[in-house]
Parts: structure tokens; C-alpha cells; sequence
């Protein structure tokens, strides 16, 4: 029997976003349950891996006390010798994991943080170079050869890529006619909430009969910023009778229907994607949804090299949204082929088993 693996996510507290398939989908990877898994999560989670026998749950963390208890949770399993896995990890993580560590991170094969992007500043970067020559044992993987050049030019030893897990459960082989445009995911304004609820005024303003479905569900505190608000309280009021407005949080099952026939609309800040992966490109490609996205990032890599959608430069203004849409709809059957098509290559890209032996032959 392999050592436990502590795995570590602070905001898994039910099927919502992306942090439950990430941890579904690693486990289920190891196939012959030879490791035995602890996940430690919100403290009001949801039961959803109690059932799991490879899995042993713990209801932990605090919203407020977040990062007190990541603290003593990593000194905790420093000072105990424990395999872990911070599967979101931040510039936060790295500096708690410094305070934590009685010495140094010596030996490799013990603490791994998967760090989906990294933003590095003048003073960051003297950060990671600190952390660098610290900690040599540390292991760093990535999702993006961008983020994993970042942590090596650091001085990082032992730097990873992992492609962000990916099950195969959602994979659809079938060209589905279309349903529906879509806003899907959490509400933000950097993933262009503002710009889609514009675009609905248009749509409305041309007495266009396409359906469009938006979820804007509450994010995993239960919570909504205000300017996010003020954005769904326009959507109201323009009382668009082809809007359909998901608000109520959607399990993994209705989460990945809704790419069922859908155009994905993603009008997302190209500078601020521009190295981000992004779930919600994987889950359209993989449910065989073509895109639109913006261009010069890593979601128009993936659209552009199957052909299953348009990257567009000025994707944040509603008009050329509108352009790109009417596109896809004259050739609906092509574009959706493609993505199939494409999801089925992103499946066996993002393959789960490929960070599971990061982990395990360590």
C-alpha cells in the first residue's frame, strides 16, 4: 500500500465549479486503489466523497480563518512526514508553506502545489527565487508551458507540467443540433459578465429569436459582488423573452448538460487569459459546444487548432460577438463536428493519469 496523499482544497464544498471534478477526476485516475486519499475541504461540504472508499473526508476549513488553518495544516503534515497536494495554489500558499516549514524542503516526492497561473511582480519574483533556494525539494507543476517557464527561470528544481485533469465521463461522440447560446461558469467581470448582458441588450434591441442560456449562480461562498448584481438586475430588466437566467447552483450533472447543443460565448479579458486554461473550454469541447473566444490566449489555441469555433480580437464588444455567432450558425453541423472532434483529443490530452504519476513516482 503506496503513503496517503493529502489533498488540499479550501473552497470544495459541493458539485459546484471546477475543484470537485479536479478532485473526482484524480482520484478515480488510480485505478488499482493502492493509495488511500485524505481531502480536506470546506468545513460545510457537502457529502460528495463520503461514499469514496479510496477517500477520507475532512470538513475543515473556514472562510475567515482560511489562511490560520492552512498554516497549521501544512506545519502539521511537514512535521509528520505527509504526502500532500495543494491543488489551487497561490503566492499565498508558497508564503504560508515557508512559515510553516520548521527548515528546509529538502526531500522531493512530499509537498506539491499545482499552480493553475501565476502574475510575477519585481517583488514576486524575488519571492520564488527565495523560495527556490530554500526549498529545492519542493514540487512544482503546472498546467501551461507559460506558467511552468516562470517557476524554472525562478530557480525552481523540480517544476512539472500536468495538463488540468480532464475525466472522460461528460465526452460526447454525437453532433447535437443546436439549442442554445451560453454563458456558463461563475459571473465575473474579467470573464465578461458586463460584456454578455450588453449583448443581450442587442440581441433584444434586434428582436433576435435566439435562445441564450446565462448562469449566474452564486459562487462557492454562496455570495454575488455587488457589481455582479447590478449586472443580473439588468438582465431583469430588460426582459428578454429568449433569456433564459440560471441563478440557483447547478450540480455537475445539470452543469454539463447545459453544453448539450450550446454555443459557448466566452468574451473573456484576453491580457488577463492570455496563460490561463480555462474549464469551461474543456467542458464545451468535450460536450462537442464549438466556442467563441478571445484571441491570443490559451482558450483560441484549443479553438483555433480543431477549427471548432472564431477567436476574435475584439470579442468584448457585443456587435462582433453577434458576427461571430451568426458565423457558427451557417455552418452549425461543421463547427460542432469539429469540437467533437477536438474534445476528444482535449480528453486524451488532459488526461487525469498523466498528474497522478507526477504524484506517485515521486
Amino acid at each position: 500500500m503506496a503513503p496517503p496523499l493529502h489533498i488540499i482544497e479550501p473552497t470544495l464544498r459541493d458539485q459546484a465549479g471546477h475543484c470537485n471534478s479536479f478532485v473526482r477526476d484524480l482520484v478515480e485516475a488510480e485505478q488499482d486503489r493502492s493509495c488511500r486519499f485524505h481531502l480536506w475541504m470546506h468545513c460545510k461540504a457537502e457529502k460528495m466523497f463520503d461514499d469514496h472508499e479510496a477517500i477520507v473526508s475532512h470538513r475543515y476549513f473556514h472562510r475567515r480563518l482560511r489562511r490560520f488553518q492552512s498554516l497549521q495544516l501544512y506545519r502539521r503534515l511537514i512535521v509528520s512526514s505527509q504526502r500532500f497536494l495543494i491543488t489551487t495554489s497561490t503566492n499565498l500558499d508558497l508564503i504560508l508553506l515557508d512559515l510553516a516549514t520548521p527548515g528546509r524542503i529538502q526531500n522531493p516526492g512530499k509537498i506539491f502545489c499545482y499552480v493553475h497561473w501565476y502574475r510575477p511582480t519585481n517583488l514576486r519574483f524575488w519571492f520564488l527565487r527565495r523560495m527556490a533556494r530554500r526549498h529545492p525539494g519542493l514540487e512544482i507543476i503546472c498546467p501551461t508551458e507559460q506558467v511552468k517557464a516562470i517557476f524554472e527561470q525562478a530557480g525552481f528544481e523540480r517544476v512539472h507540467r500536468a495538463p488540468y485533469p480532464c475525466g472522460a465521463r461528460n465526452l460526447t461522440s454525437d453532433v447535437r443540433p443546436f439549442r442554445t447560446l451560453l454563458y456558463a461558469g461563475a459571473a465575473r467581470l474579467e470573464k465578461g459578465f458586463d460584456v454578455i448582458v450588453d449583448f443581450v441588450s442587442v440581441l433584444k434591441e434586434e428582436k433576435s429569436q435566439l435562445p441564450i442560456t446565462i448562469q449566474c449562480s452564486p459562487n462557492h461562498h454562496g455570495e454575488q459582488r455587488p457589481k455582479i448584481q447590478d449586472q443580473i438586475r439588468r438582465l431583469h430588466q430588460l426582459s428578454h423573452p429568449y433569456l433564459r437566467l440560471v441563478e440557483d447552483t447547478l450540480d455537475e450533472t445539470e452543469y454539463h448538460h447545459q453544453f448539450a447543443g450550446a454555443l459557448t460565448l466566452q468574451p473573456y479579458q484576453p491580457k488577463i487569459f492570455s496563460d490561463r486554461i480555462s474549464g469551461i473550454t474543456i467542458d464545451s469541447l468535450t460536450a462537442g459546444s464549438p466556442l467563441i473566444v478571445p484571441r491570443n490566449t490559451w482558450l483560441s489555441q484549443q479553438v483555433d487548432r480543431f477549427e471548432a469555433g472564431i477567436s476574435l480580437s475584439d470579442v468584448r464588444k457585443p456587435r462582433e460577438l453577434l458576427r461571430a455567432v451568426k458565423q457558427i450558425l451557417a455552418d452549425w453541423t461543421g463547427y460542432a463536428r469539429r469540437a467533437t472532434l477536438g474534445g476528444r483529443q482535449i480528453a486524451s490530452e488532459h488526461d487525469s493519469r498523466q498528474l497522478l504519476a507526477i504524484l506517485q513516482n515521486n
